[in-house]
């Protein structure tokens, strides 16, 4: 539909595990931001990016900047998925 949203998760630390039909990411990311309001994550690896529900994912509610609370930035815990 065209109301879907998405946001971006820079896993650029994580190194993907090819397995039949795709890849597999486990680990924390720093931040993604907006990520309330979506309903998939654009999840970037060094190699690879894919999409990822964000319901398959642990948000981590540690991102405390000053002057960014705004952002709604948060940390993503995957585990295998």
């Amino acid at each position: 539909s065209s109301d879907t949203l998405a946001a971006t998760v820079p896993g650029f630390a994580i190194q993907p595990e090819m397995v039949k039909g795709g890849i597999r990411v486990s680990g924390r990311t720093s931040f993604s931001s907006g990520i309330d309001h979506v309903d998939w994550l654009l999840f970037h690896t060094m190699t690879h990016t894919g999409l990822i529900r964000r319901s398959e994912v642990e948000i981590i509610d540690d991102w405390e900047v000053s002057g960014l609370r705004g952002t709604g930035s948060k940390g993503v815990l995957t585990k295998e998925v």
